[in-house]
């Protein structure tokens, strides 16, 4: 099993994203969060970090000091 970490700030597409997730027989949706503060706190037991970011938000929160998981971005604007 796959855990994943959803990190959005809108909260109704986080829900969406965690709703699809959850869907997968494979994943579990081990944590959600908002702001990237919250993030850093729940990267432990983390395999996958599903990012809603730019690249210095996802650098910021992968210098945090956890290693081991894996990004990644989404991107919905050009």
């Amino acid at each position: 099993m796959v855990r994943v970490l959803v990190v959005e700030d809108n909260a109704g597409l986080r829900r969406a994203l965690v709703d699809l997730l959850e869907e997968q027989p494979n994943l579990e949706v081990v944590s959600k969060a908002g702001p990237l503060a919250e993030a850093r706190m729940l990267l432990e037991g983390v395999d996958i970090v599903l990012l809603h970011m730019d690249g210095l938000a996802r650098m910021a929160l992968s210098s945090s000091g956890s290693s081991g998981q894996g990004y990644a971005a989404l991107r919905t604007s050009p």
